[in-house]
């Protein structure tokens, strides 16, 4: 329903029902067109933790229980609160909005709007009872508490408990990490579907999407959070870039959202600590965010979110809460939610009273509406709402903003925000018509078209610049060195090489003379191409900017010459600038042009001209981290390749491009450029325009230097009176790009005593250009975008060793890389091998395990060495890895590099951030020589191939065909050897997930089975896809073992494919320790054959360990994949001990350990996973398996109080009726032997005969003799006398025939 007036806003009513009875009673509130000016809130009063009225229901409600209690507190306070439905869900479910407001259903001028958006992922459900929560909160603490009442009075507030009530109708109870219930009823991920800056959506939007953007477009909202589940974190603009990467996409505002994101992420217990993990140790365990805060990219990447467009669409600043690891927690877990948020919920409402506020009025008092307010130096603007009233967040500092609408002149005024409570800044705009040309207008604040003094004061240092005309190639020489003058204690001049007609090319060198030697060098350099000379006169000119903020103090500029060595070459095609012409835009001469030459020799064009040879040697000596060129015929920045596709630095670059364009006060916009603008102010050069041999790909490709190409105007050769917007549009940029030479890493490669080591290399995990070290003093430098990354540092004669850095914007990570000196792996016999166990064990007390688990027929100890952070006894979540070696006596290299794997774990634990992680986070346990004395008979042996020596134990028993075997079905009870007998009770001991055993004779790795079928083929594990990964992976990172071709000499032809094999498939037998791992441990084996020879040569041993160890390495991190978690008892919280977890599809389960965890090594995907235990009642859920980390499920088991499959009173009653006839039984069988026995006990004697009884009896005989027939029955009486005898023979006769 709508009602209208003239000279009033027209007012709605939503949903209104009429119903039998009395009239539904609709009050409509007109507010008039134009209203003058009233006097705005003032500020919010500081809310702190007191006496609230609390509340005391919490459990989940479903949309219905939802609505009813929603209208019900609509009801109930109707002076603070307007219930309303933004619209419906795929299926017509409303989505409701709850004002609340001292004048709900009206927009107050000069009060800020908020909204808080919950439930857009329909299993997400924590933020939509918080939202609940917090209306009953707000409602029952106005005019209880009064800074809650404060809070209503001065800000309209907007609650939407759910935007995705569909999804959550399908949402189940206990999800902790599922998808179920995520997207709409279509479907849809409604997180996804908002229109993106960077992506062209496809279809069309959802009706809930819709919806959102109508809503926001609809109220002038300030601030807003969009309240989620999954981890513990505040999480703000942008959520994607352009290339879709993990890295940090800051927005123009991204001070502003690191205030707002620090103030929820603050006022919360736990959250600004930065670890998830505390709250769900085993989710994301390594998980962690810097003040509890993330740039949306720079965490994951995602296209089509509810923030990003938010921001870029309306006046609104959104930023997304994940307010915990489990996504639909049970519902006696909510107060604790209530408790953690309540106060940070409260005080980021109170946000939207930060930064500036106020009206823009015309002469007559009157607000104009949908005047822009522009900050200088950020490119976001706001737009006034209805009244003329408008806020802008802003962080502590002063500002120059600026007000204008059509047809009224620009008015600017310099502000400065405190850290509490918005400034009131007010503007009255005249007409533009109305303005005497008499009188001065005020000066614009815009950059572009403020007065040259007032430009040159602000920006420039009071440089006052001269754009009357190009400076020719002697006046830039002389301009050059005019500078080199002014500025002769940061400036040199330096000569770069000779033209092809003799000119000079000069360069400029700048930076602060001081102790640092090895300083990152930025190049700058213009007029590659001589008609595009713009660059020329961009480049002298921040030289001299640079040059004078130096002199003047700039904090800024002072700190980047001094940290930095800038190299300014303006002019590098000096010749064809001589003869291009002014004012050709599209001339398609470019001069004598070398700028496509520099790859030329590569593909064999002579001779080189001599620019490119000076620019090559330039490169050759300097080092150059950072290369900027100025370019034209567009507005936009490229980067490489320029002939090519994607590089494995497209994030680096990317982000180079970027900062480049993001600062440009249009460029970032895609400015238009005839009919062509490039998205976002960027492109990759082969989308551009692909060339050949450019120095931008000589730089990268050659010199494994970045370098992006800057094109500063449309134009090629621009009338010089376009300098100036050239100039100040560029200014700013030019220095973002100089400062991110400070974003990355710094640091030095030293040894363990910190001594720099000599041509150490260094490089990023994934890549193949190193990074330049340099080779004396081992130092190196790197420009990064934001975000983690893994550096891998070697050296010859060191241990290679990587490193984590967490990068973040415009900040330079300190970095020193400590080597440790290269093992040397040599043979052990029995005793050196116990005695380099025992001295790991002595030298790292706090990280090993050393014990026996047995001893062989002869008696000598099975040694076995325990590492991780914790020992001894297993941690409950931390899966465990074994490594067996020395089955076979004779085959002796695995001992060795088990022994060699143990000691590089140790060596370099918190040295190297893979090993540190892997210790920390699982029990790795070796026993190098499980039959020590078939070693100790093959010691003889060295440098043999071939040969059974030593192969078998003392009893000639080949251990690998000793273990317990049912493959067939059919169990065997044969006594094993006292060496298998202990391994088997030890491996029994601990919940192992996984376990590699190393052999001898080839090169490959085996999976199981080894045994045939009743059949006869081969037999196939449930597992099999699992085991094929496992083994594929460890061949891979082996140089030579995954071309599957060893060519042993025993085994000349032999080939596996892949470098791997199934063992049944290869060398069929029964017996072996893998196959009794996987069916009774439900432990992963693979058996790895690290080398031809059974023993060969000690020389040998180090390129073998060499060649496994990333292998090795690896087979650790392969144990954290697939699924993990507790099984526990849902009331008691208590562990449940060998519950059954089993995979759909997959006949080999896992089971839970004594403290209730399991581990089950998946590939990704989606499983359905069910979990089985004595007295429970099942339990099946969806999970969702993803590549690098296990994911985490916790299953909470229902008590099932059913006797024998029926319920406790059925089994009850069954159980007395089953009693009671029993008793039944008894009391009769005792009554008949009873009777029977007083029947029997007559006393002995003579008795008076019956005489009644006698006459009868003969009087049947009678009868019977009648009948010749019926002589049977006469035959058949017995005569008894009556006796108590016990005698047997209590028949004293029968008649007989």
């Amino acid at each position: 329903m709508a009602v209208f007036k003239e000279g009033y806003e027209m007012s709605r009513a939503n949903n209104v029902q009429v119903i039998e009875g009395p009239a539904t009673e609709v009050t409509f509130r007109l507010e008039p067109t134009e209203r003058p000016l009233q006097s705005p809130p003032t500020v919010a009063t500081q809310i702190s933790a007191g006496s609230f009225i609390e509340p005391t229901i919490f459990h989940h409600h479903n949309h219905e229980v939802m609505t009813a209690m929603l209208q019900d507190y609509a009801h109930r306070y109707p002076h603070i609160t307007y219930l309303y439905s933004i619209g419906q869900s795929v299926q017509g479910r409303d989505l409701w909005v709850m004002e609340i407001s001292d004048n709900p259903g009206a927009h107050e001028q000069g009060e800020p709007e908020f909204r808080y958006v919950g439930n857009i992922h329909g299993n997400e459900v924590v933020g939509r009872e918080l939202i609940i929560n917090m209306i009953q909160f707000l409602c029952e603490n106005y005019g209880h508490s009064p800074e809650i009442t404060d809070l209503v009075d001065k800000t309209r507030i907007h609650l939407l408990p759910s935007i995705n009530p569909d999804g959550y109708a399908k949402a189940k109870e206990g999800d902790v990490q599922g998808e179920v219930g995520r997207a709409n009823a279509n479907n849809v991920d409604l997180n996804r579907d908002f229109p993106d800056q960077f992506y062209e959506r496809e279809g069309t939007l959802q009706p809930e999407t819709k919806a959102g953007i109508q809503w926001t477009l609809a109220y002038p909202f300030v601030l807003s959070a969009g309240l989620h589940g999954g981890s513990l974190v505040a999480n703000y603009p942008y959520d994607s870039d352009k290339l879709m990467k993990v890295m940090y996409s800051k927005c123009p505002d991204d001070a502003v959202y690191i205030q707002l994101s620090e103030a929820y992420s603050f006022e919360h217990p736990t959250m600004h600590l930065g670890h998830p993990n505390t709250q769900c140790p085993n989710v994301y365990p390594d998980e962690t965010f810097d003040e509890g805060i993330t740039n949306g990219a720079a965490w994951y990447n995602i296209r089509g979110g509810f923030q990003d467009w938010t921001y870029l669409h309306s006046n609104c600043f959104e930023i997304t809460l994940e307010l915990g690891c489990v996504k639909y927690p049970k519902g006696e877990d909510l107060p604790s939610y209530w408790n953690d948020n309540k106060m940070a919920m409260l005080k980021f409402i109170q946000q939207a009273h930060k930064g500036v506020k106020g009206f823009v009025l015309n002469p007559n008092g009157v607000g104009i509406s949908n005047a822009t307010i522009r900050v200088t130096g950020i490119d976001h603007n706001i737009t006034t709402a209805r009244d003329g009233d408008y806020w802008r967040l802003l962080i502590p500092n002063s500002y120059e903003i600026t007000a204008f609408a059509d047809g009224y002149a620009p008015q600017t005024q310099t502000v400065t925000v405190l850290e509490d409570w918005a400034v009131q800044v007010n503007f009255t705009l005249l007409l533009a018509s109305s303005i005497d040309p008499q009188v001065t207008v005020p000066e614009s604040s815009d950059p572009l078209t403020m007065p040259d003094a007032k430009w040159d004061r602000i920006y420039n240092f009071n440089l006052q610049q001269n754009f009357t005309k190009y400076l020719s190639n002697i006046d830039l020489q002389k301009k050059m060195a005019e500078l080199r003058a002014m500025y002769s204690d940061i400036i040199t001049l330096k000569q770069i090489g000779i033209s092809r007609n003799n000119q000079n090319i000069v360069g400029l060198e700048m930076r602060v003379s001081n102790r640092t030697v090895n300083k990152p060098k930025v190049a700058l350099f213009g007029g590659l191409h001589g008609n595009q000379p713009v660059g020329r006169e961009l480049l002298w000119r921040l030289a001299q900017h640079l040059g004078e903020g130096y002199k003047q103090g700039d904090h800024l500029i002072t700190n980047l010459l001094t940290t930095t060595t800038i190299l300014i070459i303006p002019a590098l095609d000096v010749d064809g600038f001589t003869i291009a012409s002014e004012g050709k835009c599209e001339d398609t001469y470019r001069g004598d042009s070398f700028a496509e030459s520099f790859l030329q020799n590569d593909a064999g064009h002579m001779p080189e001209r001599p620019e490119v040879t000076a620019m090559k040697d330039l490169f050759g000596l300097d080092k150059f981290s950072l290369v900027l060129a100025i370019e034209s015929g567009g507005v936009f920045t490229r980067y490489p390749l320029d002939n090519g596709d994607s590089t494995e630095d497209d994030d680096l670059l990317f982000d180079l491009a970027s900062q480049y364009s993001l600062a440009h006060p249009t460029m970032h916009v895609g400015e238009l450029c005839g009919d062509k603008a490039m998205t976002g102010g960027i492109s990759r050069g082969s989308d551009w325009h692909r060339a050949l041999n450019t120095i931008q790909d000589y730089v990268y490709l050659k010199q494994n230097s970045f370098m992006v190409t800057a094109h500063v105007t449309c134009c090629l050769y621009p009338d010089h009176d376009k300098l100036k917007k050239a100039w100040r549009e560029n200014l700013e940029p030019l220095k973002t790009f100089l400062h991110l030479i400070h974003q990355g890493i710094h640091g030095h490669i030293h040894t363990v005593m910190n001594e720099p080591i000599a041509g150490a290399t260094l490089k990023l995990q994934g890549h193949t250009m190193n990074i330049s070290v340099d080779p004396q003093t081992a130092e190196f430098h790197r420009v990064l975008p934001p975000g983690k990354h893994y550096l891998i540092a070697t050296a010859p004669g060191f241990m290679t060793v990587r490193r984590q850095v967490d990068i973040m914007p415009n900040q330079l990570t300190h970095i020193t890389i400590n080597l440790e000196r290269e093992l040397n792996v040599s043979y052990h016999d029995y005793n050196k091998m116990e005695v380099m166990m025992r001295t790991l064990s002595q030298k790292y007390p706090g990280l090993t395990n050393f014990k026996t688990i047995g001893r062989s027929h002869d008696l000598l100890q099975l040694w076995s060495l325990e590492i991780s952070k914790q020992t001894g006894e297993h941690l409950p979540g931390k899966p465990e890895i074994k490594f067996i070696a020395g089955m076979h006596g004779n085959e002796v290299v695995g001992r060795e590099l088990l022994l060699a794997l143990a000691e590089y774990l140790l060596k370099n634990y918190q040295k190297d951030d893979i090993v540190t992680k892997l210790v920390d986070h699982t029990h790795i346990h070796f026993v190098p020589d499980m039959n020590p004395e078939g070693s100790e008979a093959a010691k003889s042996t060295e440098g043999t191939c071939v040969g059974n020596t030593g192969k078998l134990n003392t009893h000639g028993v080949d251990l690998d065909r000793d273990f317990p075997s049912n493959i067939s079905g059919i169990i065997d009870e044969k006594v094993p050897e006292d060496e298998t007998n202990y391994v088997m009770k030890w491996m029994n001991s601990r919940p192992f997930v996984m376990s590699v055993a190393l052999y001898g004779g080839t090169l490959m790795v085996r999976y199981p089975y080894n045994t045939k079928d009743t059949a006869g083929k081969p037999s196939i594990t449930p597992d099999n896809d699992v085991f094929q990964h496992l083994a594929q992976t460890y061949a891979n990172l082996h140089p030579s073992m995954h071309l599957g071709t060893p060519a042993c000499p025993n085994n000349v032809g032999e080939e596996f494919d892949g470098g791997i094999i199934h063992g049944a498939s290869w060398l069929p037998y029964s017996g072996s320790m893998q196959d009794y791992n996987y069916d009774y441990l439900n432990c992963l084996e693979l058996d790895v054959f690290v080398e031809c020879c059974n023993y060969p040569q000690a020389k040998a041993l180090k390129g073998l360990w060499e060649n496994h160890q990333a292998s090795l390495v690896e087979m650790i991190s392969q144990v954290h994949q697939g699924i993990k978690g507790f099984v526990v008892d849902r009331e008691r919280e208590e562990p449940i001990e060998d519950a059954i977890i089993s995979i759909e599809g997959r006949e080999h389960h896992a089971r839970t350990h004594k403290d209730g965890d399991f581990w089950k090594i998946l590939l990704p995907g989606s499983y359905q996973v069910t979990v089985k235990a004595d007295g429970y009642a099942d339990k099946t859920e969806l999970i969702h398996v993803q590549a690098e980390k296990a994911t985490e499920v916790h299953f909470k088991l229902r008590y099932d109080k059913r006797i024998m499959g029926l319920p406790p009173v059925i089994f009850v009653i069954l159980t007395a009726v089953i009693v009671a006839l029993l008793v039944v039984l008894i009391i009769f069988f005792v009554v008949k032997i009873y009777r029977s026995s007083n029947t029997a006990k007559m006393k002995r004697g003579f008795y008076r005969l019956d005489g009644e009884k006698m006459y009868q009896e003969e009087y049947n005989d009678r009868v019977a003799l009648r009948d010749f027939n019926s002589k049977d029955q006469l035959l058949s009486n017995e005569y008894h006398d009556f006796t108590d005898s016990e005698s047997d023979n209590e028949i004293m006769f029968n008649r007989t025939s």
